[in-house]
């Protein structure tokens, strides 16, 4: 508060469900975006609650997790996790381009495709409606041809320096997978930077 006087905080107690609560919320106040901070142990992501999982995964409007050991500096690097068998014209493309051009960072569009070495006429077709949909923010785009996508982009998001990464959750698919046990290594990876969910 001493150090944003320009910011107007309201402190407001609720009770109930998390999800319910932060869409009353959300309503009430004609919220376009939620943070929530990302208390305790960050690197345990599965321990979350379902609440929690949850309202990253079905709340209305974009929501934003930060690790309690990040601090501000202009983002330079976002990267976008696409998944190309799942993009469509319900794809929030106008606000990731809303993000982009508020911070001015460097787009890196993420494409993990597994082992095959090539990509089938479903994902060039939605490549191509990518391409198009974000040629104004000239966006760097990267396949990675592994066949596990936590620990791809974990590894992608630590050599390219990323300070932020946007994704589209989905209740089967990388998502679940995100916040599955056996990830632990990738999430090591994952768990220093915030986490955007767009929906």
């Amino acid at each position: 508060m001493q150090e944003y006087p320009g910011i107007n905080v309201i402190g407001k107690i609720t009770t109930g469900r998390l999800l319910e609560g932060l869409e009353e919320e959300i309503q009430e106040m004609h919220a376009s975006f939620v943070v929530i901070g990302a208390g305790g142990h960050y690197g345990d992501l599965w321990s979350w609650d379902a609440g929690i999982l949850n309202a990253l995964r079905d709340l209305s409007v974009p929501i934003l997790t930060v690790p309690p050991h990040v601090t501000f500096t202009p983002l330079q690097n976002i990267a976008f996790a696409c998944n190309l068998r799942n993009v469509s014209r319900q794809t929030p493309f106008h606000t990731l381009k809303k993000i982009i051009h508020y911070t001015e960072a460097t787009l890196h569009v993420i494409y993990v495709a597994g082992d095959k070495m090539s990509k089938d006429a479903l994902e060039t077709q939605n490549e191509l409606f990518v391409q198009e949909q974000l040629s104004d923010l000239s966006p760097v785009y990267h396949t990675l041809y592994e066949g596990e996508v936590v620990g791809a982009i974990g590894r992608f998001v630590q050599d390219k320096q990323i300070q932020l990464l946007l994704v589209i959750p989905r209740r089967h698919g990388i998502w679940d997978n995100l916040f599955h046990k056996s990830y632990t290594k990738e999430l090591t990876r994952l768990n220093r930077l915030p986490i955007m969910a767009l929906h």
